[in-house]
Parts: structure tokens; C-alpha cells; sequence
């Protein structure tokens, strides 16, 4: 195991070359832009003002459909860094809430999403890879895509509940 002392001489490395600042500012930026996306074209979904950036491991927004909201349910649209990957994630506005949908989800025998363990670190209820290799050099498409695949996990969370 490395020493801190040689964590921050890697870290300082990987930042003189410039390019993790770039791609973070880059990934940061398409983030903020799909949540204005979704935002103005589904108001319906109270699209969090917040955009989470994160430590280097994930950066999200929430959705709220009103189905949700009222059982104080949320959908996060997550970038998890270190896959360069994109996931939805449904939540619970705080751990109590998280649990409750996660025992219910296994007692009624959710299958179409995989059910989150109740561990610490683990915010989600059910979780589900949008896009495992995004294509970022075409956003327009990225973004088309996303948005039929959060509409797809949507319309089920919505037929489930």
C-alpha cells in the first residue's frame, strides 16, 4: 500500500499533464447540460436544481415524477468515474425510506432491476446501467439515448408502483 506522500506525488503527476482537469470540466459540463435537457423538456419530473459532482467516484442529478416524490422516492442519472459509465438509480430520500422500498422490492420478488444491498456507502434502491461505454465524441445521440432508456426505467417504476 502506498503512503500518502506517494498518492499526492501520483496525483500531482496525473494533474500536471493537464488532462484529468480538462476531462473532469468536460464530464462535468455534459452532466449539467443533460439535466437542463431534462428539465425543460419534462418539467412533470422536478429535476433537482443541484448537480452532485462528486469526489472522482460518482456525479449525479435527481428526478422527481410525482408517482415518486410522493412516496419520497427519487431517480438519480449517475456518471460513476471510474467505469466512464452512465447508471439510474432509484432512491429514497433518506435511509429509512431506502429500506423500506428495498424490503419490500425483495419480498414481492422485484427481477427487472437488480436490488441494492443495504450497506454503507450504498444510497440506491434499485440500480441500472443506462450505458456501460458512452460515446462522447457524439453527445447528441448520448443524450437520445439516456434519455429513452431513464424514460424506460421511468414507465416501469411507474407500472410497478
Amino acid at each position: 500500500m502506498k503512503s500518502l506522500n506517494q498518492n499526492i506525488e501520483a496525483y500531482k503527476a496525473a494533474l500536471q499533464l493537464g488532462d484529468l482537469q480538462q476531462t473532469y470540466r468536460s464530464i462535468l459540463k455534459y452532466i449539467s447540460s443533460l439535466k437542463s435537457y431534462f428539465k425543460s423538456k419534462y418539467p412533470e419530473f422536478l429535476t433537482s436544481s443541484h448537480l452532485y459532482q462528486g469526489y472522482l467516484d460518482v456525479s449525479f442529478f435527481t428526478i422527481s415524477p410525482a408517482f415518486l416524490k410522493s412516496k419520497r422516492l427519487k431517480i438519480a442519472i449517475v456518471f460513476i468515474h471510474d467505469q466512464a459509465s452512465f447508471e439510474v438509480w432509484l432512491c429514497g430520500a433518506n435511509k429509512q425510506i431506502q429500506q423500506k422500498y428495498i424490503s419490500i422490492a425483495k419480498e414481492e420478488g422485484w427481477k427487472k432491476y437488480p436490488i441494492s444491498a443495504m450497506k454503507v456507502g450504498v444510497y440506491s434502491i434499485l440500480e441500472h446501467t443506462l450505458v456501460a461505454q458512452p460515446n462522447f465524441d457524439d453527445l447528441e445521440s448520448l443524450t437520445t439515448y439516456l434519455e429513452q432508456e431513464l424514460l424506460v426505467f421511468v414507465n416501469t417504476l411507474e407500472i410497478y408502483f
